[in-house]
């Protein structure tokens, strides 16, 4: 702990911290594949057991979907698919977030390691868990005839924006919960109920007027339709990348102050 404490005693600076993660980009790699590679020890498929079982999910949940909303399946089945893989990446961000620091705890206190290292690794772990999902847009793709187009390509400055946006709030729910350990369990309880809330297994045409309330202000449905649009061969609106955007500047702002305000508290609260 005491180098830990030694190396934080100067006034703390994100930007200073962002620059030694990134010059620890080995360790980033090693701990990102590592921790992938630990789930799913002695595994044949390895992490595509968990795109397998979602697969399944989406086929089984897209069918019974599209016979309760009377859609045609060649039309529901890529929007639902994309939007899901879209919010497995988002939910399972937020969800390990909480637990960006506290899984960390004894390395943290015999080792000074950056602290904004931690958040990058936990959002490259799951946008490599992202990319194996893909596999089952890919067959979706092959099967239903999606467009692939320029369009497609806004995938990757979709992806950059959440990622971005998921170092920030990963390094502030990290060090909340850190804090505060009741806090997980809010985050549990909101992504339950944010993914009936925010068009992914029904689409937004079906609200009529009310889409305003559970689409436009709803800026998960933006975080997703970035990355969901392009996926399905379209361009997202304006709207969706102004929000995001805001939305990572947001948090930045937030997790700049806690890092300056709290960073050297934060080894303690472990």
């Amino acid at each position: 702990m005491a180098a830990v404490q030694e190396s934080h005693c100067s006034e703390p600076n994100i930007y200073l911290d962002i620059k030694a993660s990134l010059e620890k980009h080995k360790l980033i790699e090693m701990l990102s594949f590592g921790e992938i590679k630990r789930r799913f020890k002695r595994t044949i498929l390895g992490p595509f057991w968990v795109t397998l079982n979602l697969g399944i999910f989406i086929f089984a949940m897209g069918w019974l979907f599209a016979s309760l909303w009377n859609t045609d399946m060649k039309s529901f089945l890529p929007f639902f698919s994309s939007g899901f893989i879209v919010w497995m990446l988002i939910s399972t961000m937020m969800s390990e977030s909480c637990h960006t620091f506290t899984s960390y705890e004894s390395v943290l206190q015999q080792i000074s390691l950056p602290y904004m290292l931690l958040p990058i690794v936990t959002v490259l772990r799951n946008l490599i868990v992202f990319f194996h999902h893909l596999v089952i847009f890919i067959i979706i793709i092959l099967l239903f005839d999606v467009k692939i187009n320029l369009n497609t390509l806004l995938i990757l400055p979709g992806l950059a924006l959440l990622s971005l946006a998921g170092i920030s709030v990963a390094f502030i729910l990290g060090s909340v919960c850190a804090r505060y350990r009741d806090i997980q369990q809010v985050i549990q309880s909101f992504l339950q109920l944010a993914v009936f809330v925010t068009p992914i297994f029904w689409p937004p045409e079906q609200l009529g007027h009310k889409k305003i309330i559970f689409v436009t202000f709803n800026p998960l449905y933006h975080c997703i339709n970035i990355v969901r649009k392009p996926m399905m061969g379209e361009a997202p609106e304006l709207l969706s990348w102004i929000v995001v955007v805001l939305i990572g500047i947001f948090a930045f702002y937030i997790a700049s102050t806690i890092f300056k305000k709290k960073s050297q508290d934060l080894v303690f609260w472990l």
